[in-house]
């Protein structure tokens, strides 16, 4: 009888260790497996933070290059018809400002408290159809709404005269001479500068976001 039991509680003691050890195995598996998985995810989501870098300096240095004579109240219209600038540049909240992170503007273009009073360049990024959707003044003054742009302080009016519009032909970011708004053509702001790039001091965002 003793000789049973004793058999019958190394048996059960086997069984135990053995159901330790296999868990244990499984354990350092399964840890190996999470962290080889953390591992690439990680390089993944650091390889999309590298390009997502470098498409922002190169669609900020195109602006710079097509818009060199931005001054004082210049609306830059973005109007793309595919979405492959979203998926790496955040077009929403205060995308207008960011030109002046980019660049040190005179103070008198700035109002750190009502930003639509400002005066400084500013881009805006335009929903699809926008066009059919805006409305002219008698004096030929574009008229826009929150429903025709993306991200809020957005400039609700503004002449055609200072105004440039960027689009996208053959993948590449484009400068166009005029705008056709309700079967009205409006000449748009004409590039007259002899600079290649905005003649303004850098600002914070200058080396982040401007390839030399």
């Amino acid at each position: 009888m003793e000789q049973r039991l004793s058999a019958d509680a190394l048996l059960s003691n086997s069984f135990f260790l053995t159901r330790r050890f296999h868990k244990k195995i499984f354990s350092t598996v399964g840890l190996s497996i999470f962290f080889t998985l953390l591992v690439v995810a990680g390089l993944g989501i650091q390889q999309n933070l590298i390009m997502t870098g470098q498409l922002q300096r190169t669609f900020w240095t195109q602006v710079s290059r097509l818009c060199p004579d931005m001054t004082e109240n210049t609306v830059i219209l973005m109007e793309f018809n595919d979405d492959s600038y979203d998926q790496g540049i955040s077009f929403g909240g205060r995308f207008p400002r960011i030109l002046g992170y980019i660049y040190k503007f005179p103070d008198r273009w700035t109002d750190e408290r009502d930003f639509r009073q400002a005066t400084q360049p500013k881009p805006h990024r335009m929903v699809n159809g926008w066009r059919e959707r805006v409305t002219l003044g008698d004096d030929n003054q574009i008229k826009i709404t929150a429903d025709e742009v993306l991200g809020r302080d957005f400039q609700p009016r503004f002449f055609s005269s200072n105004t440039i519009l960027l689009t996208v032909q053959n993948n590449l970011l484009t400068r166009q001479t005029e705008l056709v708004l309700k079967n009205i053509t409006l000449p748009l702001k004409p590039n007259n500068s002899s600079f290649e790039m905005p003649p303004y001091r850098s600002n914070v965002l200058f080396d982040d976001l401007i390839i030399p």
